[in-house]
């Protein structure tokens, strides 16, 4: 019998909030938390979720309008020097979590790597506990593309990152192509690197037999998920299409650029804007979804509505980035050509909208997939049995 192990699972970042409902990482970390509580093991997690006092709350409130404008001017002006700001206090915080997290005892620390921390790291070092890291993406280089390359502490970051990933006992990476990319990258031993797609699982939906012609984003709205892409290409069919609309689910910066976009579409009436919906409404919108849409991704990223779509019997579009095509094949998805995905983009959805052999054939591939190779059981099982392995 397997020892049952005291884990801490943790995020070095003490801004971080366990408690969002809306966040991906949160999600995928308590699916693995409740897992591992389900095969007898004791979990914790840091940081702890924080509790304001009605007169910070006031305070905030009071300063919000100030604060958000000396942001905006400081972010869009100096975007360099505001990027080394955020990563100075990404690299304090880690500091200081480090001797927080000191306060739990534990056999493992599980911890989804972010920028600046080390934390779990000095953990295995001041106490002899196991490390595993969770790879989610080559942390400079996706703070970049959230922020900007900063002037200052990069240097830093990068040998934090390389410090936890060599010192660590095992590593979870979504796909083959960030397996390679840790070999190249840091040197580090295959049998270090275990592959884990990051997945949430949501309960059975209610498939709607004859859908209407829905397309629809479920997601953030972040610059390199284009969904002003995906805006142009429903402009572009929804002449052909008089029945076709288009649901956009999900918030992030982007949000009120595309809010301004649609302002100005001929079809902004065939186009709802949601924002963040309920699990009980997003359950119903997917029912009724006849096409889900990735439109964009960076190369690292593992995008968790592909699986949602899959699991829910959605034909899906996709870019044609390396982790996507580690994940599913063309029997599974149509996917965006990378040369001119406007014109790509529009002709996946006049095939899909139009032909429903098609469809109906890339649905069946993929939902297939999301009951064997990506279930549930099959994945826990072996993130079980790396967990085992870790001694």
């Amino acid at each position: 019998m397997e020892a049952k192990k005291n884990i801490l699972i943790i995020i070095g970042d003490k801004d971080f909030n366990f408690d969002n409902p809306n966040s991906a990482v949160v999600n995928y970390l308590k699916t693995l938390g409740e897992n591992l509580l389900s095969n007898g093991h004791s979990v914790n997690y840091w940081p702890l979720p924080k509790i304001k006092s009605i007169s910070e709350g006031q305070e905030l409130n009071q300063s919000k309008n100030l604060s958000r404008t000396l942001k905006y001017l400081v972010k869009k002006i100096f975007k360099k020097f505001y990027a080394a700001l955020i990563l100075k206090k990404k690299l304090v915080g880690a500091d200081e979590a480090s001797s927080e997290v000191l306060t739990y005892k534990c056999d493992l620390v599980i911890e989804f790597l972010t920028i600046g921390s080390n934390v779990g790291h000095n953990y295995k070092k001041k106490t002899g506990a196991k490390h595993l890291v969770i790879f989610d993406s080559p942390l400079l280089e996706q703070f970049e593309d959230m922020h900007a390359f900063p002037l200052w502490y990069g240097k830093e970051a990068i040998a934090r990152e390389r410090e936890s990933l060599v010192g660590a006992d095992k590593i979870i990476a979504y796909a083959n192509s960030t397996i390679t990319y840790l070999k190249n990258n840091f040197g580090l031993d295959e049998n270090k690197l275990s592959q884990l797609p990051c997945i949430i699982w949501k309960d059975e939906i209610n498939v709607q037999i004859n859908k209407e012609q829905t397309i629809g984003f479920i997601g953030s709205f972040l610059s390199w998920h284009k969904v002003n892409l995906l805006v142009k290409a429903f402009e572009n069919i929804a002449v052909d299409f008089p029945r076709a609309k288009l649901i956009l689910i999900g918030k992030g910066e982007e949000w009120s650029k595309i809010k301004s976009q649609l302002e100005k579409s001929n079809f902004k009436t065939r186009i709802d804007l949601l924002g963040f919906v309920s699990e009980l409404e997003l359950k119903s919108l997917k029912e009724k979804m006849l096409i889900g849409v990735m439109p964009g991704s960076n190369w690292y990223g593992c995008p968790l509505k592909l699986f949602e779509y899959a699991e829910s019997e959605i034909a899906i579009i996709a870019p044609s980035t390396p982790v996507v095509l580690d994940l599913f094949t063309s029997n599974e998805v149509l996917f965006i050509e990378p040369k001119n995905e406007l014109v790509s983009l529009t002709n996946c959805l006049r095939i899909l909208l139009s032909d429903e052999k098609k469809r109906n054939q890339l649905i069946l591939k993929a939902k297939n997939k999301m009951l064997n190779d990506y279930s549930k059981s099959s994945q826990m099982n072996n993130f079980n049995a790396l967990i085992n392995k870790i001694s």
